[in-house]
């Protein structure tokens, strides 16, 4: 009687740590393609100088990596990246235009009491801030 209910035990725990180990293995899955979604991205960003082209070109692949990783965090993690990702999906390309790079738009806003970041700048700050959401 003792070894036929320590095996239904054995039975329950088997299916059950499997699950929980597949559960897991896709949340580690979600949260690696996404950071090295974003690692990538970081890459190509570095070298490139048409900033909107490259915002263009790369911004579904940042959707794609952020909708795939946000049913693995937590609530306040998840709208933490929703809040980013709508920033981000929200940029103009006026603002990654490439006159905005140089030093003289920088003074010029000063001048006028704006501060303005640099394209280069807000690509860099903002996959270093999806990079930071991942880790």
């Amino acid at each position: 009687m003792i070894a036929q209910h320590e095996f239904s035990l054995g039975s329950l725990f088997g299916p059950l740590s499997q699950w929980l180990g597949f559960g897991y293995q896709r949340r580690r899955k979600a949260k690696d393609d996404y950071l090295l979604a974003i690692c990538s991205l970081r890459s190509e960003a570095a070298p490139h100088q048409e900033f909107a082209e490259f915002y263009d070109a790369t911004k579904g692949r940042i959707r794609e990596a952020v909708f795939k990783l946000r049913p693995f965090l937590s609530r306040s993690e998840a709208a933490r990246l929703t809040r980013l990702w709508l920033e981000y999906d929200g940029l103009e390309n006026t603002d990654l235009d490439l006159q905005n790079e140089h030093d003289w738009a920088v003074d010029l806003h000063k001048i006028a009491g704006e501060t303005l970041r640099k394209p280069s700048q807000i690509i860099a700050d903002d996959l270093n801030r999806f990079d930071e959401i991942g880790r």
